[in-house]
């Protein structure tokens, strides 16, 4: 699909051009003037007609082509593309199946597009990954998210009130970018988890819903903190996975001093967090202990994905649920970013 072109007398013109046509988030664009296009083009080496993702259910697809254009319009930097290029072709993987993206997506659950960013260009770039991790005031953040979603716009279909049908949605629907504080983790980062090797750099997309925090300060045992969230966990509903972006805080006391490892904080989440199975109760996660049936919140352990990310000036972690069952147990999605990510 080739990218549209709007002729303007100035910039200004252009900006109301785009929100008259409904190409905007709610946000004013940077008007995306071909050349510049091309510069993001070229920072991944592809060709602008070839497809990076199709959606059936919208009978639109997305190009190399649209995703510049889009990030361009999101602000992004040039040399933040080849991320976008990675993130949208995790949205591909095979692994998701036929629909669950689309339906992800078009649910009245509400996800965002998160995308967690890991290896050295992390700092390169200037992402952040510490105070204020899901806030403003970083650019790389701000635009590589903003990207994603104006993609699943303009590229995609997915108009709010048309395919995309969530009853609320959330603020992370505007942009839902973060980074793992690497070098404050006590664990291996994300992306070696996920069969990576630590210098190279990759993005893990997931079906988010919004950030909840559980602000736990008074204990310094795992036991203590873990506990306090696994009585969150169930309470911040999704039909999938979860993620916990720990702070540097709680992730030190329960790493460094306690000596815990990620796979065993994940057990022990996953057995505090199970409850009764009661009569009328459907789910796909019910296991039989000692002669009791159980309702697990997760298929198994490795379900439960940990960031280290965020301030280590306060014992907060932030619980994600994500939104509908798609890959494999214990799997997530994790692409290699491939292209020049450094400035002209």
């Amino acid at each position: 699909m080739t990218s549209k072109t709007v002729e303007s007398a100035d910039a200004f013109e252009a900006i109301e051009a785009y929100f008259e046509r409904g190409w905007t988030d709610g946000l004013p664009v940077v008007p995306p003037r071909p050349e510049i296009v091309k510069q993001f083009i070229d920072t991944v080496g592809r060709e602008p007609d070839e497809v990076l993702i199709a959606i059936s259910e919208t009978n639109m697809q997305c190009t190399v082509e649209n995703a510049a254009t889009n990030a361009v319009m999101a602000g992004c930097r040039a040399e933040y593309f080849p991320i976008v290029v990675a993130a949208i072709e995790g949205w591909a993987d095979p692994r998701w199946g036929p629909t669950a993206f689309y339906v992800g997506n078009a649910s009245t659950g509400g996800a965002g597009q998160l995308a967690i960013v890991n290896g050295p260009l992390r700092r390169e770039l200037g992402f952040n990954c510490g105070v204020n991790l899901f806030g403003p005031g970083y650019r790389p953040n701000a635009t590589v998210g903003r990207t994603l979603r104006l993609v699943l716009m303009n590229a995609l279909g997915m108009q709010p009130g048309v395919f995309d049908m969530a009853i609320q949605g959330h603020p992370g629907k505007y942009s839902y970018c973060i980074a793992e504080d690497e070098e404050a983790s006590p664990w291996e980062p994300l992306s070696v988890e996920r069969g990576f090797a630590r210098e190279t750099n990759t993005v893990t997309v997931v079906g988010a819903r919004g950030p909840i925090p559980v602000d736990e300060r008074s204990h310094d045992d795992a036991e203590g903190i873990l506990d306090a969230i696994a009585r969150i966990m169930p309470l911040a509903r999704g039909t999938g996975p979860y993620v916990l972006v720990m702070g540097a805080e709680h992730a030190d006391i329960i790493g460094r001093k306690n000596g815990w490892s990620k796979d065993r904080v994940k057990e022990y989440l996953f057995e505090k967090t199970r409850r009764p199975l009661t009569p009328g109760t459907r789910s796909r996660n019910i296991r039989t202990v000692d002669g009791t049936d159980y309702v697990y919140l997760v298929r198994v352990p490795r379900d439960i994905l940990i960031v280290v990310a965020g301030g280590g000036n306060g014992g907060l972690t932030a619980i994600i649920p994500t939104w509908v069952y798609s890959v494999p147990p214990g799997d997530f999605v994790t692409r290699e970013i491939k292209g020049r990510t450094t400035p002209l």
